[in-house]
């Protein structure tokens, strides 16, 4: 969901504006040449196959004064000058041009999924409000597929970062753009230098560009439990929690949420910090089995003594 969104960063006009919009940094201190890999791999776009299936809703406005949500917009008003509007206003009708570029190259990539929203105004907050209201209305924040079995195809100029379910690091950085494609455990990676992956299953993979893969169909990671319970009886009410970890998208062992954990018949899911709170109240003296799963995990198991 961009709002007025700076969506073209490699025209001649975006590498001259883009001093005035950062407050005096050079383009090419945070992109390098206009015409570089960095700049290709951080060019919204240059991202039409990455956001071929994604739902885009865009947003700007067409700098057009509009005093009615903004009074400053009025170049009568006495802080029209002071707030800066005559800029703001210039800067949204060059943003305008930039995003209309922008939702062409998604629609040419194959994008039916985009609502395009232009109206009257300012590079303000007066418009940006309605805007992501708006957006929040739409489902911004619904659930989303998010470890799809096949996808193509997404391209990056970034040392790390996260491609669905498969992590990647590359070390020295890139000097091009990578492309990943995958089709279900079949991934490709193009383009040039060394990579390490750590896919959705806990399996790391380390190789030169470029290359194709099958993943694994296995998880090559377990989940590890604590578990804290009051001296459990038969016949009595009890308290059990579990603190669930394992390693994460990156390979770093951390707390592991949206955990299923079951025990006595009982069934609670972990929170961001891998821990659930299970009330229970066994049925037999003896050992009680308490189990943990999630979906690119080795479950596991751990036997609890329960006394008469």
């Amino acid at each position: 969901m961009p709002l007025s969104a700076f969506a073209s960063i490699r025209t001649p006009e975006s590498t001259v504006a883009f001093a005035g919009a950062a407050g005096g940094t050079p383009y090419t201190t945070v992109y390098g040449e206009s015409t570089g890999f960095y700049a290709e791999g951080h060019d919204p776009i240059e991202f039409g196959p990455n956001l071929a299936h994604t739902n885009l809703d865009v947003y700007t406005g067409d700098g057009q004064p509009d005093p009615a949500l903004r009074p400053q917009n009025d170049p009568s008003h006495p802080l029209h000058a002071a707030d800066g509007d005559a800029f703001s206003l210039l800067l949204e009708s060059f943003l305008k041009l930039q995003n209309d570029a922008a939702v062409e190259a998604m629609e040419a990539a194959g994008n039916d999924n985009v609502d395009y929203t232009v109206h009257k105004g300012s590079h303000d907050w007066e418009f940006w409000r309605p805007d992501l209201k708006s957006a929040i209305s739409k489902g911004l924040f619904n659930k989303v597929a998010e470890q799809p079995s096949s996808w193509t195809t997404y391209r990056t100029a970034a040392s790390e970062g996260q491609a669905w379910d498969i992590h990647f690091n590359f070390s020295p950085a890139p000097t091009d753009v990578t492309t990943f494609e995958r089709n279900r455990r079949s991934l490709k990676v193009t383009g040039a230098g060394s990579v390490t992956i750590f896919d959705g299953k806990g399996c790391s993979h380390s190789d030169d560009l470029p290359f194709t893969r099958t993943l694994s169909a296995k998880p090559c990671r377990g989940l590890k439990l604590q578990v804290e319970a009051s001296k459990l009886r038969k016949g009595r009410n009890g308290t059990v929690t579990v603190t669930v970890k394992g390693k994460n998208s990156a390979g770093v062992t951390a707390p592991v949420d949206a955990v299923k954990v079951t025990v006595a018949g009982r069934s609670a899911i972990t929170a961001y910090n891998g821990k659930a709170t299970l009330k229970v109240k066994p049925k037999k003296s003896g050992k009680l089995t308490l189990k943990v799963a999630k979906k690119g995990f080795n479950p596991a198991a751990k036997k609890l003594n329960v006394r008469r």
